[in-house]
């Protein structure tokens, strides 16, 4: 046997006895610490409910999907929607300008101590307040979407209500000595304008106030100098300056209030002899041409006065306590004096055509007894100061069958798109 043989025969010995199975020297020490742990329980295991190839199957999800369908679903009905705003916004009318003409809405009127209106068109009525203050004297807002009313007689405050009667706001204060002829909105419908003086230390003193309501809390402060009497005008175009008769510097003038400044001027108007109050007429659409009674002592001849405030030039027009058009080209009134026939005359003087008999006229004193309906179509006159009787005239003449809506009165026509 050589040493090659030798060599052979040991390397087959070792193969065979690494590769015989064997236990490693420290199984007993694996065995006693394996023991010291308790096993878990079976049913833990989401292999003991579900096969391994539903489980195993699964994607691991490591966030939540983001929902793409739904955001889009979203952001198109978002788009929806402000497409629909921007199309209500386009399609909504806008509100009807302080001046000039403008389209019949509902008629406003109070009976037995509560504000109604009524639809000329369908004589629908709706009331407007209820309860057991006495509510009087009703005005459109100058775009048609508010009423304002004095509640209350010898002392009143002012109540400012949407068309329907919802969100009413009322003046702070109680004001003595109020006035239907001084009693309107402010053109931009931020305040509503009223006569009186409020309750407390100086409510007896000899002059009146005007007073300016806010329209959105009811607060009141007094403008300008001593107002005093009858009727306001609100100058066109843009309705910043307030015609009134105040004390002036010799005695009562036309003044002129800038609400922008508080500034006052007074107007230079020429009187007949004799003539110891002054009327406002209004003013024409441009704002360029103010109308005030001209009424000269112990004269049947009572006329309407339009000047020119540019050049002082006037013309007098055969209408007594006239009142202007909303288009300003005409005025209506009385032919002659108290107890006259309403009539119509154009602006630039000429006749004053009959529109109605002697009954059918108003009292000049009360300047709220007549007024234009918005369109001009039409002339509402109330013969009876304070009373709910009212009468519709037609500005060209036309005989007129009064309606049956007109049968519980008419005092304020809303203005609409």
């Amino acid at each position: 046997m050589t040493a090659a043989d030798h060599l052979e025969r040991e390397l087959a010995d070792w193969f065979h006895a690494t590769a015989a199975p064997a236990l490693p020297y420290y199984t007993d020490d694996i065995v006693r610490q394996a023991t010291l742990v308790r096993q878990p329980r079976r049913w833990p295991f989401l292999e003991r409910w579900l096969p391994m190839t539903e489980t195993l199957l699964q994607p691991v999800r490591l966030s939540s999907p983001v929902p793409w369908r739904s955001i889009a679903l979203l952001a198109l009905l978002a788009l929806a929607m402000v497409a629909g705003f921007a199309l209500l916004a386009g399609t909504r009318p806008a509100p009807p300008a302080p001046f000039g003409l403008a389209n019949n809405g509902l008629v406003a009127y109070a009976e037995a101590g509560d504000i109604f209106t009524v639809d000329p068109e369908t004589g629908t009525r709706r009331q407007i307040t209820t309860g057991l203050d006495e509510d009087v004297s009703p005005r459109w807002s100058p775009d048609g979407s508010r009423i304002a009313f004095r509640r209350g007689l010898a002392a009143t405050r002012v109540v400012i209500v949407d068309a329907d009667g919802g969100n009413p706001v009322t003046s702070a204060d109680l004001l003595v000595e109020t006035d239907d002829d001084g009693f309107e909105w402010v053109p931009d419908g931020s305040a509503v304008v009223v006569t009186g003086r409020p309750v407390g230390p100086n409510q007896f003193e000899r002059t009146g106030r005007i007073n300016l309501v806010d329209a959105t809390d009811g607060s009141v402060r007094s403008i300008g100098p001593a107002y005093l009497g009858f009727e306001f005008a609100w100058r066109p175009p843009d309705g910043r300056q307030l015609l009134y008769v105040g004390a002036g510097a010799t005695g009562p003038a036309l003044l002129l209030y800038a609400v922008d400044t508080g500034q006052v001027e007074e107007v230079p108007v020429t009187l007949p002899d004799g003539q110891n109050d002054i009327r406002l007429a209004g003013w024409t659409a441009d704002g360029t041409h103010l109308a005030y009674l001209v009424a000269p002592q112990g004269s049947s001849s009572v006329a309407t006065r339009v000047v020119d405030l540019a050049t002082g030039a006037f013309v007098d027009v055969p209408v007594a306590y006239g009142h202007l058009s909303n288009d300003g080209t005409r005025v209506a009134g009385l032919l002659g004096d108290f107890g006259g026939p309403p009539c119509v005359a154009s602006v630039s003087g000429g006749e004053c055509r009959l529109i109605g008999t002697p009954d059918q006229g108003y009292a000049g004193t009360h300047h709220a007894g007549l007024f234009w309906s918005p369109d001009d179509r039409w002339v509402v006159s109330r013969p009876s100061p304070g009373s709910a009787e009212a009468v519709l005239l037609d500005p060209d003449g036309s005989t007129v069958d009064q309606p049956a809506w007109l049968a519980d009165g008419a005092e304020s026509w809303q203005r609409v798109p």
